[in-house]
């Protein structure tokens, strides 16, 4: 397993950083707001949702296998497919 994730990032042909990221996620400052804001986002196509459902599936076998940490970020990215299946993104 060490190889997987730089082979996983070749497949998808994902560029180089720059500057190494050791967090499954970028950190942002949170946006402290009182009112909800609608996300005005477009749907993906098809092919792009498929290549979001191969990426998500690759890093979950990952996750499951050698590295839990990173499981929270991919159940979020699932439950928005999922919910831009559904058509209730918001």
């Amino acid at each position: 397993m060490p190889d997987y994730v730089p082979n996983a990032l070749a497949k998808f042909k994902h560029p180089k950083l720059c500057i190494p990221q050791h967090a499954p996620r970028a950190w942002k400052m949170p946006k402290m707001t009182q009112y909800a804001t609608t996300d005005d986002s477009n749907f993906l196509e098809v092919h792009s949702t498929k290549q979001v459902q191969a990426i998500s599936s690759i890093f979950l076998y990952y996750a499951r296998a050698v590295q839990p940490a990173i499981l929270p970020e991919l159940n979020e990215i699932s439950n928005q497919q999922a919910k831009i299946a559904q058509g209730q993104f918001n």
